[in-house]
């Protein structure tokens, strides 16, 4: 769950790319946690409001995966869990 400030400026859904930082944004420059702040959500929007082109989130929203690895699943010790495939 995400809250935060309403912006008036940001007044529709196709509003476009969020200009305003995230605060995922902040780890995500500090060199010892770039490339490792994730963002995972179902509906597509959430590529605009974390503003992707800019943050350079690892991020998957909506119906497309992020880049990298492929999720796969299988079976360990008769339980089904999820790992991730290169």
């Amino acid at each position: 769950m995400l809250t935060g400030h309403a912006d008036p400026r940001i007044n529709r859904h196709a509003y476009g790319s969020n200009p305003n930082i995230s605060v995922f944004e902040w780890p995500n420059d500090s060199p010892n946690l770039h490339g490792r702040v994730a963002a995972f959500a179902a509906w597509h929007a959430f590529k605009d409001i974390f503003n992707e082109p800019r943050s350079h989130l690892v991020l998957q929203a909506g119906a497309t995966r992020a880049p990298g690895r492929v999720a796969t699943s299988r079976l360990v010790r008769g339980v089904g869990v999820a790992s991730l495939g290169a």
